[in-house]
């Protein structure tokens, strides 16, 4: 049976190849982020929440995902002298902000779910490596048998 979270990692890889994609507990993921290299995307999806209703075919599943890049050591928020040499932390977050809709869009595309407002939330140097931004969003779908 091929649940949301094998979904949701087969888009990540085909939307953002090479990228890095974990699963599992927030903590579990901040020393996983610390020990490997990321050369492009790392994302990272939490325990999902899905509720429903006895005798009904449609459950809401409600998903907290993290797309982050490694940030540099110079990275900062926005200073003039900055902006020449790394990308700073807040154009890595506005950065995973549009491809974190980007790729929730692609997603509703090509998955049988339904939309639902979304969320997104800043996130500055998750383990002192990384930034960007924390997308959460409630689906509709139906249940899988």
């Amino acid at each position: 049976m091929t649940t949301i979270i094998d979904e949701i990692r087969e888009h990540v890889a085909k939307y953002f190849k090479g990228s890095t994609f974990s699963y599992g507990r927030p903590f579990d993921t901040s020393l996983t982020a610390a020990q490997k290299t990321v050369t492009t995307w790392f994302i990272h999806l939490d325990p999902i929440e899905i509720n429903g209703q006895a005798n009904d075919s449609t459950q809401s599943i409600r998903l907290s995902m993290g797309f982050l890049k490694q940030d540099k050591p110079s990275s900062s928020f926005d200073k003039a002298e900055n902006l020449d040499v790394d990308a700073s932390i807040e154009e890595i977050q506005a950065t995973a902000s549009l491809e974190a809709v980007r790729w929730l869009n692609d997603f509703l595309d090509n998955y049988n779910y339904s939309d639902g407002a979304y969320n997104l939330r800043p996130l500055t140097r998750v383990k002192n490596v990384m930034s960007g931004t924390l997308l959460t969003v409630t689906l509709s779908g139906k249940i899988k048998c």
